[in-house]
This record gives structure tokens, sequence and C-alpha cells, in this order.
């Protein structure tokens, strides 16, 4: 049975001293190693000198030719971006003698597009984060020197990002990004008040998800869309001019709906500075604007059963709509009454005008007429003829039928 048992060597473990006060293993080999010559060290660290010797002085192994060519071509395009922003900047700055460039910001595209190049060929991970990163550690060393302080210990994390959208920037547009860094003055916000932010807290701790949408969805009150804007392009071929139609359009389907779901139960004051939507009118609104005095195009009329043929479906006007109601009369009696002329809608002068434009019109025809039969006729004398027969006075010329000689 014992021959299936595999026998372990007893360990030669170190003897241990009796005294319990200074207890030790006591191991004669380590307390007393071997004595080795001195010959035989030299000789140990002339040949540990002799492998890291041989090691350093190993040739580095080339990078492939694909790697280089990407590494060249990367090198041109930031190079001539470089060369084409200063050219640019020279010809701007002969026109604005006071126009200034970033030269710190130049030097350090250039060592970042060498460090790049040469990151790359050496097969660095991520060459350009690498060669930002040195970049801006240099900026920081190239300042202090200027200054003649030390430079201080800064991650320059925030520069290399900077340089790495500067390099972008510039290989697509061949100009430096201008960053707008504002007033640097820090404005009071809502949310660091912290009443405001305990009774928010407080109010998302009582909320049940989605108990809000659903409660918004039964009672039809969620909104189809977010923003509230409406783009217009007006034009000949483009969209209406802005009316009130489209204000009201605007303030029911987006407006109020958004208002509603951000804060229901609560009350909207709208303010409209648009001057197109202060003197804006129903389409059903009884505006004289839109009417006319005689019958005409509008949306009034007479029954088609009038008993008078002449009025029997046709449109009312202004007159016939004001003596209907009676107000016809009433001005007009009370115009008798003050000694002021009677109610009229049209203008005595502008009627005259455009019965002689008419008159003037019908005159030349007549003129040639009167011309191909040999007699000669004066405008004067056709543009009395016409306003005698509108009834409108004026001056009569005497003249007569001239025989042409």
């Amino acid at each position: 049975m014992e021959n299936y048992f595999t026998r372990k060597k007893k360990d030669t473990l170190p003897s241990v001293s009796t005294d319990n006060q200074n207890a030790a293993l006591l191991d004669h080999s380590i307390n007393n190693p071997p004595n080795i010559e001195p010959n035989a060290q030299d000789a140990v660290a002339i040949r540990l000198e002799s492998y890291l010797n041989s090691y350093l002085s190993a040739p580095t192994k080339k990078p492939p030719d694909d790697i280089k060519k990407k590494a060249q071509v990367e090198w041109e395009r930031i190079n001539v971006a470089i060369k084409s922003l200063l050219e640019e900047h020279k010809h701007k700055l002969k026109k604005q003698p006071s126009l200034k460039l970033d030269s710190a910001m130049i030097a350090n595209l250039k060592e970042f597009n060498q460090l790049q190049y040469d990151y790359t060929i050496q097969g660095v991970k991520l060459p350009s984060k690498a060669a930002a990163l040195s970049t801006s550690q240099s900026s920081f060393q190239r300042f202090s020197a200027t200054n003649g302080a030390p430079a201080p210990s800064r991650s320059g994390v925030h520069l290399a990002r900077l340089i790495s959208n500067q390099a972008r920037h510039v290989i697509d547009h061949k100009e430096l990004l201008v960053v707008k860094r504002g007033n640097t003055s820090k404005h009071p916000l809502l949310l660091d008040n912290i009443e405001l932010l305990r009774v928010l807290f407080k109010w998302m701790t009582e909320q049940v998800p989605g108990e809000f949408e659903n409660s918004q969805s039964k009672s039809g009150k969620k909104t189809t869309s977010s923003d509230a804007a409406t783009p217009i392009y007006p034009g000949s071929n483009g969209d209406a001019w802005w009316d009130m139609e489209q204000l009201c359009h605007q303030i029911s389907t987006k407006a109020i709906p958004i208002f509603e779901t951000l804060h229901p139960n609560s009350q909207a004051v709208f303010i409209f500075d648009c001057s197109s939507a202060h003197g804006a009118f129903s389409k059903s609104a009884l505006r004289v604007q839109n009417m006319n005095l005689n019958p005409g195009v509008q949306t009034f009329s007479y029954d088609s059963s009038h008993p008078s043929p002449d009025l029997a479906g046709k449109q009312k006007g202004v007159k016939a709509i004001l003596m209907e109601r009676g107000l016809w009369q009433y001005y007009s009696e009370k115009n008798c009454k003050n000694n002021l002329p009677c109610v009229k809608f049209e203008c005595d002068k502008c009627a005259t005008s455009n019965t002689k434009k008419d008159a003037i019109k019908h005159s030349a025809r007549l003129i040639r007429q009167a011309e191909d039969i040999g007699y000669f006729l004066s405008e004067d004398q056709c543009v009395s003829k016409f306003m005698d027969k509108s009834g409108i006075q004026h001056a009569k010329p005497s003249s007569n039928l001239v025989p042409n000689k």
C-alpha cells in the first residue's frame, strides 16, 4: 500500500534557538556566506557591462516606408497651412496696420508639427495627443523664460486641446481660431440658490416616473412641438408675410400648449410687440375699408326675391347697410341741423378728376376720327362734351368743328 504514496523529502529547516527572549532562526549558510574572490566579482561586472553596451549599441528598427510617408504628408499639410496663414496676415496688415497675430500660438503650431512627425516615426502611441501635450509643457517653459520666473507646475491638458483644435482649424480655414472668452465676469445663477435647489430636489423625489407624461397625454395637453418659434421665408415664391392669422396659429398650437406643459395650473400673460397684430380684425368683422358704397363685390347681398329687379341678388353697399340700421338718416339730419354738408363717401374733387381723365381718353379717339374725315377738333371741346354728359360743371370753350385747309 505504501508504494502508492510518494514520500516527501524532509525540508532542512534552520535550527531555532532555545532562548525565548532572543529566539531567531539560525541559518549558518546565511550568516557565513561563501567567500567570493575579488577577481571573480570584477569579471561578473565586466560581463554585465558588456551585455548592456551591446544592447544599447544595437541598431534601432527602422519604421516602415508607409509610416514615413504618412508622417511626411501630415507635416506638409500643417506646414503649408501655416505658411498660407502668415502670407494672408501680411496682406491684411497692409490695410489694417493695427492687426495683431498670436505669435505664441504660431510657435506652438510649428513645434507641434515637428513633434508629431517625430513621434509618428518613433511609433509613439497617439502621436498627435503626445505632441500637443509636450508642446504645451514647452510653451510654459518659454513663457517662464521670458518673464524670468520659474515655470509653474501645470498639467497642460487645456493648452494641449487648444493646440490640437488650432491645428485642425488652420488646416481647414488657413487662419487661427478666434476664441471668445467674454468679459470674464461671474453672473449669479438661479441654481446657486440653496433654497431653490432644496425645493427642486424635494419635488423630484415626490414624482413617480411616467406619471407626469401620462397625465399630459390623457388631458390632451401634450405638445406637438417643443419649439415655439415659427420661421418664415417670405418672398415672391416663398411664404406669405407675417400676419395676424399666422400669429394666432402660433400662439394657439405652440406657445399655449408649451406653457401649459411647463407651468400647469398657472396663468400666462402674452405681450405682443408687433404692429401688424395691433390693428388686426377678424375675417367676419364689419369694416368700412372692405365695403363698397354701391352694390359691388362684398359679402352683404340682397335676397333673390327682392321686389326691385335691379337689386335682387346683388350685393349691398355701405349706404344700404347704414339705411337699414337708421344711421344714414340720423347723420344726414344731424348735418342739416348743424348746417353741414350731407353725408358723402365720395370726394367731389376726386370724382371730377377721374371723370376728366376718362374724357381725355375718349377725346383722343374722337380727334383722330375727325382728322380722318378732314376736320379739326380741339381737345377742350371733346372734354367739355363728355363732362356735360356726366353732369359736371366746367368752363365751356367756344369752339366748333373747323375744316382742315
